[in-house]
Order: C-alpha cells, then sequence, then structure tokens
C-alpha cells in the first residue's frame, strides 16, 4: 500500500482507493495505520479495514506490539494491538507507551510498572518513576511519598538500595559506567554518585556533560582521592574563561594561585 498524500487516503499499486478519506494517516510498522479525523482518532490495517472508528481516542506509538489507547470520554488508559484489540484493559488514569518491554502506568495518583501482557512489574504506589532504560532491569528510581525524594528501588529484593533519597536521578550507567546523575533541590545543581550511593562529584554543575568530564577526572586520580572545591572552579574555568576569580569563596582563595 502508499499513502495518498493530497487525498490522505490508502491507495493500493493500482491506484484505486483502498480507504476512506481520513485528515491525516500515520503508518506504524505493525501493520496498522494510525488515522485521524474531526471526530478523533482511530486505527486501520495496511488494507484499509477499519479496525477502530475514529473517537475522542488518544492512539501512542506502536512499541512491542502494543499501542497506547486512552479513551477522551472518561480518561481511562488501557492498550490495544495491531488488531484494535484491547489487551490491557482501560484501568488507568495515565500511562505511557512501552520502552524495552516495560511501560509506565498510573492508578488514581500513583505509578507503577507492567509488562506487555499486563503483569505488574511495580506496584503502582510511587509518585514517579524514573528512566526505563533495559529489558532485564531491575533497579528504578521512584518518587516516594513519605520524603518528596527519588531512591534507587531494587525490584526484586523489595527494598531501597539506598538509604537517602535525592531530589532528581537518572539511572546507573546511562551516563557514566557505574555512576549516577543527581539532581540537588536548586535548579542547576547537578552532580553524581557511586554505585554504594556515595556523592563523589556533588551538584554544583548545570550540564551533564561537566559533570561526567569531572567523573573522569576524578577516576584518573590516585584511589581514593576526593573531588574537591577548587576541582570545581577548575573546570568550571576550563569551560568559562572569563569567570572571575576574584569572586571565590575563601575555602578556594588559598588554592586559587596554584592553578
Amino acid at each position: 500500500m502508499e499513502t495518498h498524500t493530497s487525498g490522505f487516503k490508502l491507495i493500493d499499486t493500482n491506484f484505486h482507493d483502498a480507504s476512506r478519506e481520513y485528515a491525516l494517516i500515520m503508518p506504524y510498522a505493525d501493520k496498522c495505520y494510525r488515522v485521524s479525523t474531526p471526530e478523533g482518532m482511530g486505527l486501520i490495517s495496511y488494507d484499509g479495514k477499519s479496525l477502530i472508528e475514529p473517537g475522542p481516542y488518544t492512539i501512542g506509538k506502536s512499541q512491542y506490539g502494543r499501542m497506547k489507547f486512552a479513551n477522551g470520554s472518561d480518561g481511562s488508559c488501557g492498550f490495544i494491538d495491531n488488531t484494535g484489540t484491547l489487551v490491557i484493559p482501560t484501568k488507568y488514569t495515565d500511562a505511557n507507551d512501552f520502552e524495552h518491554g516495560m511501560a509506565k502506568v498510573k492508578v488514581g495518583d500513583s505509578w507503577g510498572i507492567i509488562n506487555t501482557d499486563g503483569s505488574e512489574i511495580l506496584t503502582a504506589k510511587w509518585t514517579a518513576i524514573g528512566d526505563i532504560v533495559a529489558p532485564d532491569q531491575k533497579e528504578f528510581w521512584v518518587g516516594d511519598a513519605s520524603d518528596n525524594l527519588m531512591h534507587l528501588y531494587d525490584r526484586v529484593g523489595g527494598k531501597f538500595v539506598f538509604p537517602q533519597g535525592f531530589f532528581g536521578a537518572r539511572a546507573f550507567g546511562v551516563d557514566i559506567p557505574e555512576a549516577a546523575i543527581i539532581t540537588g533541590s536548586a535548579p542547576g545543581t547537578i552532580g553524581c554518585i557511586n554505585r554504594k550511593g556515595e556523592v563523589v562529584i556533588p551538584g554544583d554543575f548545570d550540564q551533564i556533560p561537566h559533570v561526567v568530564e569531572a567523573f573522569n577526572l576524578l577516576s584518573a586520580k590516585a584511589a581514593g582521592a576526593k573531588w574537591l572545591p577548587i576541582d570545581t572552579y577548575r573546570l568550571k574555568l576550563r569551560h568559562n574563561p572569563k569567570l572571575n576569580k576574584g569572586k571565590l569563596s575563601e575555602t578556594l582563595s588559598s588554592e586559587l594561585w596554584d592553578y
């Protein structure tokens, strides 16, 4: 099939109409098309057969044979397959598209994670859930309502990995091998922790690449070395030569002229 871009309908190889006209047709890899009309969104097959008549729906990206299906009439969300069949009931208040075979879903005001058959991976009891980065992921950053912080949660062991939480965090290994980016309470306070949960680069940076660079510089030092305030300033000075040296804190001033 080809998409007739001027008429927004499907035509076959003989240039015969294979579907009715739609306001928009968006092809998927899973042998179906998401379509749009003034009535809303719907789904058709590659041969133009209507699978879901357009209505007050939102249909997400096709991932792992599943598409988010949100009913605008009542705000409920579930998932359909490429035949338009509802394979995971619309029992959620919100949902994300599937990533690595898992999807974040919201029940009431709490978030959890399910797999492609709807089985629960994480119970919906968290205020937020961090990135899904791998199909065999065992640890997730979750928001805990008791302290409004993000904690690393081991879903196999059913417990937090570290006793402390952080204002924000990215998955281990995404930016730095065996380390995780964390954020502080104030904007532009980015640092990182190691696998022990120890802050190895304090949240003094406003860009992730600078934290990565700082971590690499620290890794090149002798074992047990600590990242010092002067190290932060030197790195900032490297990226901003116009930085005013006279505005250093007392902690740094004694070391400044060694640089």
